[in-house]
């Protein structure tokens, strides 16, 4: 019998491109269900289905992150070395395929910092900033890592450019207003926070803080009202794309 990702890419070998689109479309949804799978504990059939996902669409990220993301989990629980080989090749994978993927840079960094590679995580995030200058995304991820290390001078320095790249970045100003917040800045945070708050009113549980904070700055005046409507909206997870891990 031949085996099932050589069958998966037999049956799309001649496929026109007009059905490219349609290979996608099934890679995503691949993708979803292993992540119902997952949540519902059925890791080998969460696995498999990213790994069909892979082979339908070689240049979706998504999958590798979401291979890579099982092997990485695999490798804290059971300290396996194999485990945590197979999460850095899979995190690799996805960066190849596509540099700017936010959830892989994440936890790949994460995984370097976890084995005491806390410089390697740095220069890999300080590779990518390079390698897209006029990007804010990669030095807001950089000043994200400088912050969970403890270094905010960096952390600060990071935003600094991030935000002068892109002076509407939302995950910049909440990291520059949470910055802010920790050095006793109360008022100086929340007007970043109402900044950030204003390039996505549908943001649920950045509003909801923003009114515990005004309630701890009696002084500020309001200058971000969320809809009433809006606020009803359950929080939408950062999750880097529909059918990826959390």
């Amino acid at each position: 019998m031949l085996p099932k990702n050589l069958i998966i890419v037999l049956l799309f070998a001649g496929c026109s491109p007009l059905l490219t689109g349609c290979t996608s479309w099934l890679a995503s949804e691949k993708n979803a269900e292993g992540c119902r799978l997952l949540r519902a504990g059925n890791r080998n059939a969460a696995m498999e289905n990213f790994k069909d996902a892979s082979y339908l669409d070689p240049a979706n990220p998504v999958s590798y992150y979401n291979i890579a993301k099982m092997h990485h989990d695999n490798a804290r629980d059971l300290q396996s070395p194999e485990e945590l080989a197979k999460a850095k090749q899979y995190y690799q994978n996805a960066i190849s395929v596509d540099p700017g993927h936010v959830p892989t840079r994440r936890s790949y960094a994460l995984l370097l910092v976890e084995q005491g590679k806390r410089n390697s995580a740095i220069q890999m995030l300080q590779a990518w900033a390079n390698s897209f200058p006029e990007e804010a995304i990669p030095q807001v991820e950089l000043a994200r890592l400088y912050e969970d290390l403890g270094d905010t001078k960096m952390a600060r320095r990071s935003l600094n450019k991030a935000l002068s790249v892109d002076p509407e970045n939302k995950r910049g100003l909440e990291l520059l207003a949470r910055s802010e917040e920790r050095s006793g800045n109360r008022a100086v945070a929340l007007a970043h926070y109402e900044r950030a708050a204003r390039l996505d009113p549908s943001d649920v549980k950045l509003a909801r803080y923003i009114a515990e904070l005004r309630e701890l700055t009696p002084s500020s005046s309001p200058s971000f009202e969320p809809n009433r409507r809006e606020t009803a909206i359950a929080t939408r997870p950062d999750t880097g794309g529909g059918g990826s891990i959390r």
